[in-house]
């Protein structure tokens, strides 16, 4: 079967829309779901709960503090898999997503580093309480029956911005690898059962 990729950030997803996306993608579509930090991310969350991917609405901060991430195969942050492995991928760099959990059976690629930590506003104090987020992912791909899904909650590091003079993406300093691993990510997705 000549597989084909859907490339969605979106909106808004229909209970019924998820439902049929769903449904093509175990028949033996292959679904790239980029979303990315607040308001984008609300309107992900039930397309990405239909194959186990539990999205949040919050952005991770480095260890210094930064939102901009750099996913490293020598700290194990990026994950060892075909799509960071052929041809080798040593580093991705995403800026500002928002974390999620991914499902015990999907496989992790950017699983944050330790230090890494997300801001919480607690509801009794009313003050913001800085929350371990060390183990959360950024980005996992599954096989879904007979397709494949990858579900990045990081969007800026597939393209390439300039936001007020400052490079971000593609195009950022110590980036060069991003695009070939959306390469490489792209080839995994059209291998399908």
């Amino acid at each position: 079967m000549s597989a084909i990729w859907l490339i969605v950030t979106i909106r808004e997803a229909s209970r019924t829309s998820a439902i049929a996306i769903e449904s093509w993608v175990k028949q033996g579509g292959s679904l790239l779901l980029i979303t990315d930090h607040d308001p984008d991310v609300k309107e992900s969350i039930a397309l990405a709960q239909k194959f186990g991917f539990e999205l949040w609405n919050t952005s991770p901060r480095n260890s210094s503090g930064q939102l901009t991430i750099v996913f490293k195969s020598s700290n194990g942050s990026l994950e060892d898999h075909a799509i960071t492995s052929n041809p080798d991928i040593s580093h991705f760099v995403a800026a500002h997503g928002s974390m999620m959990r991914i499902p015990d059976n999907a496989e992790p690629i950017f699983t944050l580093p330790n230090g890494s930590y997300f801001i919480e506003r607690d509801p009794n104090t009313k003050k913001n309480v800085k929350k371990d987020a060390s183990g959360f992912s950024l980005g996992g791909v599954r096989d879904w029956g007979a397709g494949r899904i990858a579900v990045f909650n990081e969007a800026s590091g597939f393209n390439a911005q300039i936001y007020k003079g400052k490079k971000f993406g593609m195009n950022a300093a110590n980036s060069q690898d991003n695009a070939q691993f959306t390469l490489n990510l792209l080839h995994w997705l059209s291998v399908t059962k």
